[in-house]
């Protein structure tokens, strides 16, 4: 028996062995499960912080176009409030033009219309001495009907404006208003 014993014992090592063999793989095993975890774990956190700094970077350059962005539009803004300055400054100088073309012609129209008016006092007195200086504008004063001032009922101001506008209407030259109003006060 002592041999069947020993088939026995010699068994129950080989089993026993054989369990250890199967502890030990299974811990083997399990350590690489654990080692594959580990490593997963750090390359998931890994791509999540490259990912978070991708992102950061995005927004840092999403940041710095807006402010592009931004700048282009001021520069913008002023090159267009430059240049409507410009315009202004042309049509100002165009009108400036216009208005002095208008005035001459008028002048023009002015000694069109009146031969002495365009030269000086003495010449058209030489020409007719009855004329005293007057001649055309003299009757055309005649002409105009503004009513005497009244201190009691007129404004000063408002008298002299429609003065004004009546001598310039019978374009009287400023050197016959006062000659106008003697005319008028007769």
């Amino acid at each position: 028996m002592t041999r069947k014993k020993k088939k026995e014992r010699e068994e129950k090592e080989k089993e026993k062995e054989r369990e250890r063999e199967k502890d030990i793989r299974a811990f083997e095993l399990e350590k690489l499960n654990i080692d594959s975890e580990a490593k997963t774990a750090a390359e998931i956190e890994k791509t999540k912080a490259e990912a978070k700094k991708a992102e950061i970077a995005a927004e840092a350059r999403k940041a710095e176009a807006a402010a592009k962005a931004e700048v282009q539009k001021a520069e913008d803004e002023k090159s267009r409030l430059e240049a409507e300055a410009a315009k202004l400054k042309l049509e100002a100088e165009a009108v400036k033009v216009r208005m002095d073309h208008e005035f001459r012609m008028k002048q023009i129209e002015v000694q069109n219309r009146n031969p002495n008016a365009g030269g000086d006092a003495g010449n058209a007195q030489e020409e007719n001495p009855n004329n005293n200086g007057n001649g055309h504008r003299a009757a055309g004063m005649k002409a105009l009907k503004l009513p005497p001032f009244n201190d009691e009922k007129d404004d000063l101001d408002a008298y002299l404006t429609r003065f004004e506008r009546v001598c310039v209407a019978f374009e009287v030259r400023p050197e016959y208003r006062r000659l106008l109003k003697e005319i008028q006060r007769q």
